[in-house]
């Protein structure tokens, strides 16, 4: 007897069947893994003692550099080294600055 005549009638429907059930299977999984993969924001995802819930933002000056600090024509980063030095009682020729080694930054 031969297997192949006993089981062709059923063949392609049992075939066919696998196939989407298979398909089925993989899509399902496909999003399973996407749904789990969601990213979230830290702060909704951990607490952090000691953390603010309001923003901070902060202004000031790097200096040392070694010549990688803000071009000449920035005007904001002499102009807050001017302010800084006056409030140290230094004052200074806004022409003689060189903010070569000066960065301006904001947080």
């Amino acid at each position: 007897m031969n297997i192949h005549r006993i089981t062709e009638p059923f063949g392609d429907a049992l075939g066919r069947r696998a196939t989407w059930m298979l398909a089925v299977g993989a899509t399902a999984l496909v999003i399973a893994v996407a749904g789990a993969a969601q990213a979230g924001r830290l702060k909704d995802l951990a607490s952090v003692k000691g953390v603010r819930d309001n923003q901070i933002i902060g202004y000031g000056l790097v200096v040392g550099l070694m010549g990688t600090g803000d071009a000449q024509q920035t005007q904001f980063t002499t102009q807050s080294l001017r302010s800084l030095l006056a409030k140290m009682g230094i004052s200074i020729d806004p022409q003689e600055i060189r903010v070569s080694n000066v960065a301006a930054v904001m947080l």
